[in-house]
């Protein structure tokens, strides 16, 4: 195929790749484990029509890849196929765009401003997406934009659904986490929240063997399970002073090793906060929600997703804001499946 394609400049038809993606299958059964999802043909890790999500999408898997990676070398006469110009970027802050983004820095946070807050945010929107297009750093946008951090971080939530317009509305990760419960029984036990449990027992489920973090931060006098659960969430002791000793010992870390502690989640109490950066951000007293704003930051900010919490984002990517069709990583793709069965037979 990639002698014909290169030497004749004729590219092959699907049906020839899906031929010879089942007839690798043929030839080497055992690797029909490596099919993308449960409900997807057995070789759909080496060429899936439309990767599986129907007309006028690009097709996937390994066949596919390889070729349109050889494709790269014909000249541009001879493509059949070329990348579409990409959107243009905002290019201009509209007229008083960056005056009603002062007005709402300096709105007061509270239940009357609520309202108001949240309406200045939406038409302050474009001015968020030129800093990220500018690649503008955390500290500056939290800056221009501090209601990021009011109101349980609602507005992170609002922002992502901006930027997100497939993003399914209704989603709940509460399912999701439960399921979780049924993985992994023996661990974190300790720890009284079914939701947050739920979900330290999929992130450990799934976790990267022999991954090594050097971003979680001090450990510390910590046990094994509260150093497992560190990737997502950290405990400190509900005192005064609790939270800023864990502060400094963040500051400490960083100039110890030179690499920043990745964003996560501190509990206090029956509090909850973001990490992210240096910064804070409360959270209130839900778990989910600290979940949820944590996992949407990741896009609204524009903040590389911790190596150790990537099959997490993915699985909620897909299972609950439904964003996302499948994962690259196989294991993911097997406990949505197994997350999608259970829900579909709880609704029957």
């Amino acid at each position: 195929m990639v002698s014909k394609l290169l030497n004749e400049k004729i590219y092959p038809s699907t049906e020839e790749k899906k031929a010879l993606a089942k007839q690798v299958i043929e030839t080497f059964p055992i690797l029909a484990s490596t099919k993308i999802t449960e409900n997807s043909p057995d070789h759909s890790y080496f060429f899936w029509k439309n990767g599986g999500k129907g007309p006028n999408h690009e097709h996937s898997g390994l066949i596919h890849t390889h070729l349109r990676n050889k494709a790269k070398k014909l000249k541009a006469e001879d493509r059949k196929y070329t990348h579409k110009k990409k959107a243009d970027k905002v290019s201009s802050i509209p007229t008083g765009i960056v005056e009603l983004a002062e007005e709402c820095a300096h709105k007061e946070a509270t239940a009357a401003n609520f309202n108001t807050i949240v309406k200045l945010m939406d038409k302050t929107h474009t001015l968020h997406i030129m800093m990220l297009q500018d690649k503008k750093p955390f500290d500056f946008i939290l800056q221009t934009f501090p209601h990021f951090k009011s109101f349980d971080g609602l507005l992170i939530q609002k922002a992502y659904e901006r930027m997100t317009p497939n993003y399914d509305k209704n989603s709940n990760l509460v399912p999701v986490f439960v399921r979780g419960l049924m993985i992994e029984p023996e661990m974190f036990s300790a720890i009284p929240d079914d939701n947050l449990r739920g979900c330290l027992r999929i992130l450990l489920h799934l976790k990267h063997r022999g991954l090594k973090s050097q971003e979680r931060g001090p450990n510390n006098g910590l046990s094994v399970e509260e150093q497992l659960a560190a990737d997502l969430i950290r405990f400190v002791p509900d005192t005064e002073t609790s939270m800023e000793e864990q502060l400094a010992r963040y500051v400490a870390y960083n100039h110890e090793h030179d690499v920043p502690v990745a964003p996560h989640m501190i509990c206090k109490g029956d509090e909850y906060h973001l990490f992210i950066q240096g910064h804070l951000v409360k959270c209130g007293d839900s778990s989910v929600q600290a979940v949820d704003v944590l996992f949407k930051s990741f896009a609204v900010f524009r903040i590389p997703v911790p190596p150790v919490l990537q099959k997490l984002h993915d699985l909620i990517e897909i299972s609950c804001y439904k964003v996302k069709q499948h994962s690259t990583r196989q294991a993911v793709n097997k406990l949505c499946a197994t997350i999608q069965e259970s829900c579909k037979a709880e609704i029957i």
